[in-house]
């Protein structure tokens, strides 16, 4: 593993233990969909009761033949192994088995990058550069050359080197070095104009075309010196999924994953969780670039899990660097010289030849009691997402489908995430390190109603090179620590004389517009029916206690509305609904194009009509408008706040102000905490207040994310940013986390302002620190023993410190002036003395003009400027218990076996020993 001594080899060259493995190698042209290497699944002569089970696949490659599959839009990418999830197809699949007992050890798995040995011949067509420009001759202090200015098509970037030739109307010229136009595309201060040598014809409007492809310099690094290093040839070819690992009692170990990119799609090196676990996940390398290693995705109900008691220990996750040169999509994503991205934050003007949608190296959706020791989590940045390296965040779908996912014999969500512990890991090089949801969001992200995050413990971890704005731009530089909610407009009323007065508030489920997903609307003899384009799951009640938000109808009449369409307006039961498989109708069918939901429209009577059809005219995605198509959806049946969670109760809008006019508005500046009468399976939510309303009832909105993330921990981490960085709760500011603990942690930023360490803008002032702290529950937040170098101590107070005594400390630097530490400094080995052999950056890095990847906090294998063992604490320190502790990160990521600590709740049945 990278830091911890030893040279990357990528590619197993030879001689070395590729040659004795037995290979898998996709081939064929492009036109094949849905390829795949080594498939486990359900028995093709028994598919209903038979599926894979006990084995072991050991020494194997997997690849695709070099050339199959180009990178570029459209492209049919391949998936290498996949062990499928829910192999018997029972539906829905709560309880089901997954593939059971299998194995993958000592395995090369990989696709193909741009310059590899294999790949097609010439330059990818990926790099070719075209557009219209307009021209003037005899630039000041060039005569006789000539000044190109970008007038449509590509914007111009770092492949436009001094001495590359471009093409004007078909004649070659070579781009001069003017020494400020032609640096200003290498550095990103400009990117529409270049001189080239000689005169073009006339002044006037000529066609630009321009192929120059990159080179690798010995290191393997991308090189857009014109001439230097070794020419780089093909587009690579594009994998959808390296590993899919949907296993019952499953191993994953001593492997190595690479070159896994789809152009335009998700594509994930490692996939996991649709089974019910354990799983082991030991001492591999796996890089990715969407994401590298992710549970979940897709609605358990279906697919199956979510797994629990899984092992996750002593594995690299990363991405390749050289990859912030192919692709870099967003507004913010590195530009020149770090990356390919805009330099004027405008993301169509990126300069990138592919669009790989960079996103999270190590990304939790679902997980149950999951431990995730001594792992290199790694290089992030704002592509296709906004650049954390972790995200701990429940989905119970994605894409925007609105699948509520629940268990029936529980009535609760499936999706959850709790009892994780990360421990011992190493994260770096990433714009933000962490984003940490309270449960899913709304159908356009997530899906639905999940049970919330709680039980996460991030302990002895060490955060280093994060939040440098030049490296990775700055789309933010947070531990979001807070996103994810779902609210509820409810009726409320209270009970009680004396305080504390009860509120009960009944809500109602709530009506989700669907209308962008609409495909099709049609009736046959008065029966509608109603496509959607992503997975709906429909409430069909069998009660009316519930009623429609849009227009108070009873619940069993208004589960669908059509507005804004003559002839079609309404408020609709539904009579049917494609795929249904519970008795709630859950899931509306299967599969794009085949969902749909019908009702008898005994209102306009449209008869045999079509409304709009996206096969025919009029197209319903040119039709129909926001707001014009809704639905009571199963994803919103349920609050699911249980006794003891957050309440955020707040005003409904539209002028409707009585939730706080007559005294029921809660959990905005003091947590309010859910008292019993709350039902966790429904709508009814119950809480206290010391204050009597003034009104017998009144309507709020509530909110189920309050109070979450819950039970989190955050001990002995080191933080290490060039930059500012705070952990940050949401923006929106009415959360208010409950029972989170945060001490011995050690915090090294650079920030002249009042934003740093623990923030909260929503806060009085928007300041860090003590002004912060409200934006947390202050009956069980716990602030305290926490070292914040460079902060000033009046902006921050201990808070809840068990036993009541401890503090806080405020070095001055990181680097100590002499050989022995004083609490002015935090004393580390390598900042020692007055010829220190590392000097703690004041700053983003400062590029070199040669090397984007030699930067003073990163790491092997990018640069040999810092290893974790450079901050272990001389004997002097004043610290040495605070922050990580570097001799137990060494242990973690280096064992060869797992105990369950003491006092840990490792499962009944897992993790298993080595």
């Amino acid at each position: 593993m990278p830091g911890l001594g030893g040279t990357r080899n990528p590619g197993c060259s030879s001689p070395n233990d590729k040659a004795s493995m037995w290979k898998v190698e996709i081939s064929g042209g492009n036109n094949q969909v849905g390829r795949i290497g080594i498939f486990a699944g359900a028995d093709l002569q028994s598919p209903t009761t038979n599926y894979a089970n006990h084995i072991e696949l050991r020494d194997v490659e997997v690849t695709l033949a070099p050339g199959i599959a180009q990178s570029g839009p459209g492209v049919d990418s391949v998936r290498l192994v996949d062990f499928n999830d829910n192999p018997l197809s029972i539906v829905p699949c709560i309880g089901c088995q997954a593939d059971h007992v299998l194995g993958l050890r000592h395995f090369y798995i990989h696709g193909w990058d741009v310059g590899d040995p294999g790949q097609p011949s010439g330059a990818c067509s990926q790099w070719t550069n075209t557009g219209t420009v307009t021209i003037a001759q005899n630039p000041s202090g060039f005569a006789g050359d000539t000044l190109i200015t970008r007038s449509t098509g590509t914007f111009y970037g770092m492949t436009f080197a001094a001495g590359s030739p471009v093409s004007i109307n078909g004649t070659t010229f070579t781009i001069l070095d003017d020494g400020t136009l032609a640096e200003g595309l290498q550095n990103g201060t400009q990117n529409t104009q270049f001189i080239v040598v000689g005169l073009v014809p006339t002044a006037g409007t000529y066609n630009l075309s321009e192929s120059n492809p990159p080179s690798k310099n010995s290191a393997g690094q991308f090189s857009f010196v014109y001439g230097a290093g070794t020419p780089v040839v093909g587009c690579g070819d594009d994998v959808e999924d390296a590993i899919r690992f949907h296993v019952d009692d499953g191993w994953l170990m001593d492997g190595y994953v690479e070159k896994i990119h789809n152009y335009g799609g998700e594509s994930n090196a490692l996939g996991y969780a649709f089974d019910n676990g354990p799983l082991k996940i030991v001492n591999n390398w796996l890089e990715g670039s969407e994401q590298t290693i992710i549970s979940g995705g897709a609605p358990v109900d279906q697919n199956g899990g979510p797994g629990s008691d899984n092992e996750i220990r002593r594995n690299y996750f990363g991405k390749d660097l050289n990859y912030r040169y192919l692709t870099g999509g967003a507004g913010n994503s590195p530009a020149p010289p770090w990356g390919c991205g805009p330099t004027d934050g405008t993301a169509s003007h990126n300069v990138c030849p592919f669009s790989y949608a960079i996103k999270n190296p190590f990304e939790i959706k679902v997980g149950h009691r999951n431990l995730v020791a001594g792992n290199i989590i790694e290089n992030s940045w704002a592509d296709g997402q906004q650049g954390f390296c972790i995200l701990v965040n429940a989905r119970t779908a994605s894409g925007g489908a609105m699948a509520g996912v629940f268990n029936p014999g529980t009535g609760l969500p499936d999706s959850y995430i709790d009892n994780i512990r990360f421990e011992s890991n190493w994260i770096r090089n990433c714009p933000e390190p962490v984003e940490q949801s309270n449960r899913a969001g709304t159908p356009s992200n997530g899906g639905g109603v999940s049970l919330p995050v709680e039980d996460v413990d991030w302990i002895n971890n060490l955060y280093s090179n994060i939040a440098d704005t030049n490296q990775f731009n700055d789309p933010g530089h947070e531990w979001e620590w807070t996103s994810g909610a779902n609210t509820f407009t409810c009726a409320m009323s209270y009970t009680g004389s004396s305080a504390p007065f009860t509120i009960t508030a009944q809500c109602l489920p709530e009506q989700n517009d669907i209308t962008s997903n609409i495909t099709k609307i049609v009736s046959v003899a008065n029966v509608v029916s109603v496509y959607d384009g992503l997975r709906t799951d429909a409430m069909l009640s069998t009660s009316g206690s519930g009623t429609c938000i849009a227009n108070g109808n009873s619940w069993t009449t208004c589960p669908i509305i059509i507005s804004n369409h003559t002839g079609w307006n309404g408020s609709f039961a539904m009579t049917g609904c494609t795929g249904n498989w519970a008795s709630d109708g859950t899931g509306c069918g299967t599969g794009a194009g085949a969902q749909y939901i019908s009702y008898t429209d005994n209102i306009n009577n449209p008869g045999t009509a079509t409304l709009c059809d996206n096969s025919g005219s009029p197209k319903c995605s040119a039709l129909l408008n926001a707001g014009d198509v809704t639905i009571a959806s199963l994803a919103y049946k349920m609050t699911d706040i249980s006794v003891g969670d957050g309440v955020n109760a707040t005003n409904v809008g539209g002028g409707d102000t009585t939730c706080t006019t007559y005294g029921y508005a809660a959990g905005i500046t003091a947590a309010a905490y859910a008292v019993s009468g709350t039902v966790t399976t429904g709508l009814t939510v119950s809480y206290q207040t010391n204050t009597q309303p003034t009104a017998a009832t009144a309507n709020c909105i509530i909110s189920n994310g309050a109070g979450f993330p819950k039970w989190t921990t955050l001990q002995n981490n080191t933080f290490m940013a060039p930059n500012v960085f705070a952990i940050q709760t949401s923006y929106t500011g009415d959360w208010l986390p409950i029972s989170n603990y945060m001490f011995n942690n050690v915090f090294v930023d650079n920030d002249s302002g009042h934003t740093s360490d623990v923030y909260c803008n929503e806060a009085p002032g928007g300041y860090e620190g003590t002004d912060s702290f409200s934006c947390w529950d202050d009956n069980t937040f716990e602030f305290y023993q926490n070292v914040l170098t460079g902060r000033n101590s009046s902006n921050w107070s201990v808070v809840n410190c068990p036993g009541g005594s401890c503090s806080n400390a405020f070095p001055v630097s990181v680097n100590c002036s002499g050989t022995n530490a004083d609490p002015t400094c935090l004393g580390y080995v390598a900042f020692m003395g007055s010829d220190p052999a590392m000097t703690y950056p004041t700053g983003a890095c400062t590029y070199d003009g040669s090397n984007p990847f030699d930067c003073p906090l990163m790491a092997l294998p990018w640069a040999s400027n810092f290893t974790f063992t450079d901050i272990s604490y001389v004997g002097s320190s004043s610290y040495q218990t605070q922050g990580v502790n570097t001799t137990q990160l060494n242990t973690v990521m280096t064992q060869t076996e797992y105990i369950c600590p003491v006092g840990a709740n490792c499962g009944a049945h897992g993790p298993y020993p080595d």
